[in-house]
């Protein structure tokens, strides 16, 4: 019986040392996805402030607005996305 319990005694330590660790695990998971959003969200405002930038200059030159384009969608931007941002209803050109 004596044996029985140091074992038992043995095996919850070791459950509560696991368990300890896996707090420890998980607060270090939540300071790494914390930094990542955290440079999630500078990019994309950075992205944005870019946007802004260049798109003040295109509002009075078309070919500026269509270069913005192309370089956004050779980029990755999808094109109806790109289309939107310049300001169309849809796709559909005349």
């Amino acid at each position: 019986m004596r044996q029985r319990n140091a074992q038992l005694a043995i095996l919850r330590s070791q459950l509560v040392d696991g368990a300890d660790q896996l707090v420890v695990l998980f607060r270090h998971y939540a300071k790494f996805l914390d930094g990542v959003r955290e440079q999630a969200n500078r990019l994309i405002e950075q992205s944005m402030q870019e946007w802004d930038r260049v798109s003040q200059g295109a509002e009075s030159s078309g070919s500026a607005s269509l270069a913005i384009a192309t370089e956004a969608v050779t980029g990755g931007l999808p094109v109806h996305m790109a289309a939107r941002l310049l300001g169309h209803e849809d796709l559909v050109t005349l």
